[in-house]
C-alpha cells in the first residue's frame, strides 16, 4: 500500500548522529536494504542476512563522500566532461578543446621528412640537418635559432700532447740456451693421498675404565681398533659436547650432553629405518624446558609433549590403556549436533531427529552415550503412547516408552518417560559412526514437540577402554 505525505516530517529527537532514523526493506528479510541515520548518512545493502555495506554522506562543507566505490556513466568536473571511452594501455587523458579523452600524447619522430598526420605538440628531429621542430597551429616550427654563415678558418693551434704507447711488437726468435742455474729450495709438501682400504674388524671386547686408567689388558690404542664394544663402564661421569656449562665438575654416574646452544642435542632413540624418538632440553626462556620429540633434529620432527618451567606436563592428550580408562569425553550442545526436526514421533516408524558423527580413538572401546531433553510436549486429547530410541551405527542401544491417559473428563495420567536415554555401544573400529536419537508412535495419533535450545538439549559421548 502506498502512502502520500503532504506535510513536513520532523524527526530530531535522536541521542546521536549515528542513530538509525529510517530502515526500508522487503517483508521477511532480516536486514534492511536502505537506512538513513540521524546524521544524514545514506546506506544500502543486499538485504537478507547481510547488513548494509555501501554509503554516501557529507564529509565537510559542500563535500559528499563514500567509503566504498561510486560508479557513474558520465563524469563532469567543473562543467568539463571526462570521457574514458576506448582507453588503451599507455594512453593519457588529453583535453581536445571540448572534453578530456584518451590520447597517446605527444610523439617524437626522427627522419629526413616530416611525419604524416601530426598532432599539436608532436616533435620532429630532421636527421639530415640536425634541426628540431614542434607541430603548432598546423605548422612545423623550428625550436632553435637560424644558423649564421660559416666564418673564416682560424689560425693553427699548438701541437697536441704525445699519444699513448702503441701495442708491443711480435716476439723475436729464441736465443741460445744458457747454462743451468743453482738448485732452488725444496717445495712445499703435497696433499695427503687417498685413504687405503679398511682392514678387517677386530673382535668384540669390553672397555672397563676406572678414573683415567684403562683396565688390565686394554690399551688406549685398542679403543680405536678393538671393533664393536659390547659394553662401556666407568666409575666416574660421561661428558659429551662443548662443555660450556658453568658447573665445574660432574658427579659420579652423571652424563652431560651439551652443544653450547639453546637447543641441546638430547638423547636420540632410533628405530625403524633411521627414525627416532628424542628427549632433549630446550631453553627458550618461557614455555619449554624438557621435550619429547619425534624425529629429533630430523626434517619433519614434531614436539609430542613437554614440561614447562613450572613443572606442568603439556601434551595433545592423556590416554590410559587399561580397561575402564577414559579415552575421550565429548559434551555437545544443540548447536554442535544436528537437530533434524523439532517435531518428533510423526509416524509409526523410527525417524532420526538428532544425529552426530563420532570418530573413536580406539578400536577396542565402549561408547557410553547419554541424551538429555528437558522439555517435550505431547499433543492430542485421547490416550497416546510413543517410543524413543538411542542408536549407534544404526544399532539400537537403548529405548524409552511413555503413555498419556486423556480421560475426557478433565483428568489425565502418565506412565513412563521418553527422555533422558542412556546406553552402551561396543566399538571395534576407529572409523566414524553415527550417533542418533529417533522416535515413533506406538498407539498414538499425535506428534510431540521438543525445545531446541542450548539448555534443553545435550548429548554426551564417553569413550572408555575395554
Amino acid at each position: 500500500m502506498a502512502f502520500k505525505i503532504f506535510n513536513l516530517i520532523r524527526a530530531r529527537f535522536f541521542s546521536a548522529a549515528s542513530d538509525t532514523a529510517m530502515e526500508i526493506g522487503p517483508v521477511g528479510e532480516d536486514q534492511p536494504r536502505f537506512t538513513l541515520d540521524a546524521g544524514g548518512k545514506l546506506s544500502w545493502g543486499p538485504g537478507g542476512p547481510t547488513s548494509v555495506d555501501t554509503n554516501l554522506y557529507r564529509d565537510s562543507a559542500n563535500t559528499l563522500k563514500t567509503d566504498d566505490t561510486l560508479k557513474v556513466p558520465v563524469l563532469y568536473i567543473d562543467g568539463i566532461e571526462v570521457d574514458t571511452t576506448g582507453a588503451a594501455t599507455s594512453q593519457v587523458l588529453k583535453f581536445n578543446g571540448t572534453k578530456f579523452a584518451p590520447s597517446t600524447g605527444s610523439s617524437l619522430t626522427i627522419s629526413d621528412t616530416p611525419p604524416s598526420s601530426p598532432q599539436s605538440g608532436d616533435l620532429w628531429f630532421e636527421s639530415d640537418t640536425g634541426k628540431t621542430f614542434v607541430y603548432y597551429d598546423s605548422f612545423w616550427v623550428e625550436t632553435g635559432g637560424i644558423g649564421g654563415a660559416t666564418g673564416d678558418t682560424g689560425v693553427q693551434g699548438p701541437q697536441g700532447a704525445t699519444g699513448s704507447q702503441g701495442p708491443q711488437g711480435a716476439t723475436g726468435a729464441q736465443g741460445a740456451t744458457g747454462s743451468q742455474g743453482a738448485t732452488g729450495p725444496q717445495g712445499a709438501t703435497g696433499p695427503q693421498g687417498a685413504q687405503g682400504a679398511q682392514g678387517p674388524q677386530g673382535s668384540s671386547a669390553a672397555a672397563d675404565l676406572t678414573g683415567n686408567t684403562l683396565a688390565s689388558g686394554v690399551t688406549a690404542s685398542s679403543l680405536t681398533s678393538v671393533g664393536t664394544l659390547t659394553s662401556l663402564r666407568t666409575s666416574g661421569s660421561i661428558n659429551a659436547g662443548s662443555n660450556t656449562w658453568t658447573k665445574t665438575t660432574l658427579g659420579s654416574g652423571e652424563v652431560a650432553l651439551d652443544n653450547g646452544t639453546t637447543d641441546a642435542p638430547g638423547l636420540l632413540l632410533y628405530y625403524a629405518n633411521n627414525k627416532n624418538w628424542g628427549i632433549d632440553t630446550y631453553n627458550n626462556g618461557s614455555s619449554q624446558v624438557l621435550r619429547f620429540v619425534t624425529d629429533l633434529n630430523e626434517t619433519g620432527g614434531a614436539i609430542r609433549a613437554y614440561v614447562d618451567p613450572s613443572g606442568n606436563m603439556v601434551a595433545s592428550s592423556f590416554r590410559g590403556t587399561s580397561a575402564g580408562s577414559v579415552l575421550k569425553d565429548t559434551m555437545l550442545s544443540n548447536t554442535e549436533m544436528t537437530v533434524v526436526s523439532t517435531t518428533i514421533a510423526a509416524t509409526n516408524s523410527n525417524v532420526d531427529f538428532i544425529t552426530y558423527s563420532y570418530t573413536p580413538v580406539s578400536a577396542s572401546s565402549y561408547l557410553f552415550v547419554h541424551f538429555h531433553c528437558s522439555k517435550y510436549v505431547p499433543s492430542g486429547t485421547v490416550d497416546d503412547s510413543w517410543f524413543s530410541v538411542l542408536k549407534v551405527a544404526g544399532s539400537e542401544i537403548a529405548y524409552g516408552w511413555q503413555k498419556v491417559n486423556n480421560d475426557g473428563d478433565g483428568t489425565s495420567g502418565r506412565s513412563g518417560v521418553l527422555f533422558p536415554l542412556t546406553g552402551r555401544y561396543t566399538n571395534t573400529s576407529t572409523s566414524a559412526v553415527t550417533v542418533a536419537v529417533a522416535a515413533r508412535r506406538d498407539t498414538a495419533d499425535d506428534s510431540i514437540g521438543i525445545d531446541n535450545s542450548a539448555t534443553a538439549l545435550w548429548l554426551r559421548i564417553t569413550e572408555v577402554a575395554r
